[in-house]
C-alpha cells in the first residue's frame, strides 16, 4: 500500500535541514588564527578615500576587526574624502570609537562627513596642504537634481552638530571647533566666518591645537608617531567580504529572507524532498552569515532564531491547533531577523531612529512578498504538473517491502477522521487505515470528521463533514 511521508518523517527532514544549516554556518565562520605573536610593532592601515557611501561602514568595521585579529599596535585611517552620506559616517564613527586599539587619522582631506570620521580617532595628524571641516548637512532636492542649490535643514544641523560634539568630547578634541564644522552660525570667534561652516587648513588646525602635528608625507607621519619601522598591513575586501557586504545591504538582504521563508514553506507544502527546504535553509544561513561578518549579528540572534524555529516545529507537529508556542516562535524568528540588521551605537551616543529604517524596510518588503508568494503557492501550485510529479516521486518502492494499492477511487465520498491538524496537509484515518491527505479548505483541527472529495495524484483530498452529511458505507 502506497504511503506518503508522515509528520514524523517531515519533522526528521526539517531537522536534517536545520542541522545542515547550523553546520554550514559554523563551517564558514571557522577561523584559523595565524597571527602568532611577532617581535616589533604592527599597524593596520584603513583607507577612507572617495565618496563615503553605504558600503564603506562595512569595510571600516572589517578593518577594525582584522586589526584586532592581527594584534596591531595601532589603526591608521588614511583619510582623503570630500564627504558623502552622513549616516554612513556615523556608523564608521561607531566602529572606530569602539576600538580598544589606539587610532590615528592621517588627513589629506577630511571634508563634511569625513571630518566626523577623523575626529573619532584618538590622534589627529594632517599632511601639509590638507583641510578639515565644512560639515554642514544638506538635503538634496527631490528627484536628485544636484545642480539645484540644496536647502539646509535646521534639524539636521542640530542633530549632526551634537554627534560631532559628543565624538570630539569622547576623544578629547576641541568640542567648539567640532560644532563649528557643522553649524554655520555657531560663531566661533576669531576663526569662523559668519554664516559659513568652519574649515581649517593644516596651519590653522595646528595653531588651534586641534591636531597634534603636520607632516610632509605618509613616511614622515609614521616617523613622527613612532611607527616608521612597524610592520604595516592595509585593509582590503576579500571576495567573501564582498559577498557579505552584498548580503547585509538592506537593499538586497530581503531577497535572502524571502528565499529562506518561501523555501521552508514550499518544503512543508510538498511531501518528500523537493529542495525547497535546502534552498531556504542555505538562504537563511547566508543572511545570518553576511550580517555576522558585518559585525551586526551575534550568536544571541542566531540562538533566538533557532529557538523560534523549534517552537514553530513543536506547534506544527506536537501541539494541536495554533497557540502560544506558534505565536512565540514566529515572534522570536522575526525579532532575531530584526536584531540581526541593527548596529547599536557605542556607549554614550544616542540611538537615532534612522538606524531602524533599513531593518524595518527589509522586514516589511520580505513579509509582503512572502505573503503574496505563500498565497500563490497554496492556491495555484497544487494544480500544476510539477506538483503532481513531485508527489509521485514520494512513493516508496515495492523493493522496500511496500505494495501500492490498486485503486483509491473506492474511498471517494467515504467519511473518516483527522488524526493530526491539517495545515493543509496531515493524516486521516478511514475504515481503520491511516492515510496522508490534504485539506481542500486549509486548516482543519484534529479529531474532525472529514469526507474524501477527490483523489489528486494518488493523494486523498478531504473537507470537513457537515452535520447532515450522508456517510458512504
Amino acid at each position: 500500500m502506497s504511503k506518503m511521508f508522515s509528520s514524523r518523517q517531515k519533522y526528521s527532514r526539517l531537522l536534517r535541514i536545520l542541522t545542515f544549516s547550523i553546520v554550514l554556518f559554523m563551517g564558514i565562520n571557522t577561523k584559523i588564527n595565524l597571527s602568532a605573536a611577532r617581535p616589533g610593532k604592527k599597524i593596520m592601515v584603513i583607507p577612507v578615500n572617495g565618496t563615503i557611501d553605504s558600503a564603506l561602514p562595512f569595510f571600516v568595521k572589517r578593518g577594525v576587526v582584522k586589526a584586532k585579529e592581527y594584534r596591531a599596535d595601532a589603526i591608521i585611517l588614511d583619510i582623503n574624502t570630500l564627504g558623502g552620506d552622513a549616516r554612513a559616517a556615523v556608523l564608521i564613527r561607531d566602529s572606530i570609537v569602539e576600538s580598544r586599539i589606539p587610532t590615528y587619522a592621517y588627513i589629506s582631506r577630511a571634508i563634511s562627513a569625513g571630518a566626523l570620521i577623523a575626529i573619532s580617532t584618538d590622534h589627529l595628524w594632517m599632511v601639509r596642504g590638507g583641510t578639515i571641516g565644512a560639515a554642514q548637512p544638506y538635503m538634496t532636492p527631490l528627484g536628485g537634481q544636484t545642480s539645484q542649490s540644496p536647502v539646509p535643514e535646521g534639524k539636521l544641523i542640530s542633530y549632526l552638530s551634537g554627534e560631532f560634539a559628543s565624538t570630539a568630547r569622547r576623544k578629547g578634541h576641541n568640542e567648539d571647533i567640532a560644532r563649528a564644522f557643522v553649524d554655520p552660525d555657531y560663531g566661533l570667534k576669531g576663526i569662523q566666518e559668519k554664516g559659513r561652516p568652519l574649515t581649517l587648513s593644516e596651519e590653522q588646525a595646528l595653531e588651534q591645537k586641534f591636531i597634534e602635528g603636520v607632516c610632509e608625507n605618509f613616511d614622515d607621519f609614521l616617523l613622527n608617531i613612532g611607527f616608521n619601522d612597524a610592520e604595516a598591513r592595509t585593509a582590503h575586501l576579500t571576495n567573501a567580504e564582498l559577498l557579505a557586504r552584498f548580503i547585509s545591504d538592506p537593499t538586497y538582504s530581503w531577497i535572502f529572507l524571502l528565499i529562506g521563508i518561501m523555501g521552508l514553506v514550499f518544503e512543508f507544502k510538498t511531501p518528500g524532498f523537493t529542495g525547497g527546504g535546502l534552498a531556504g535553509g542555505i538562504a537563511l544561513v547566508l543572511f545570518f552569515w553576511g550580517n555576522h561578518l558585518a559585525q551586526l549579528t551575534s550568536w544571541f540572534e542566531i540562538l533566538l532564531f533557532l529557538i523560534g524555529v523549534g517552537l514553530l516545529i513543536l506547534e506544527i507537529f506536537v501541539i494541536p491547533g495554533f497557540g502560544l508556542a506558534g505565536i512565540a516562535g514566529i515572534g522570536m524568528i522575526f525579532l532575531s531577523i530584526f536584531l540581526a540588521m541593527i548596529q547599536l551605537p557605542p556607549e554614550g551616543f544616542g540611538f537615532g531612529s534612522w538606524r531602524l529604517v533599513g531593518p524595518v524596510s527589509t522586514l516589511a518588503v520580505s513579509l509582503a512578498a512572502g505573503t503574496v508568494g505563500l498565497i500563490l503557492v497554496v492556491k495555484y501550485f497544487p494544480k500544476t504538473g510539477l506538483w503532481r510529479r513531485l508527489e509521485l516521486q514520494t512513493e516508496i518502492a515495492s523493493s522496500a517491502g511496500h505494495v501500492a494499492p490498486p485503486d483509491l477511487s473506492s474511498l471517494l465520498g467515504v467519511i473518516g477522521e483527522t488524526e493530526s491538524v491539517m495545515r493543509p496537509s496531515g493524516s486521516v484515518r478511514i475504515q481503520g487505515i491511516r492515510y496522508d491527505a490534504k485539506s481542500e479548505c486549509g486548516f482543519i483541527p484534529a479529531k474532525t470528521q472529514v469526507k474524501v472529495i477527490r483523489i489528486d495524484a494518488a493523494s486523498l483530498v478531504v473537507e470537513p463533514v457537515e452535520n447532515d452529511a450522508d456517510p458512504k458505507e
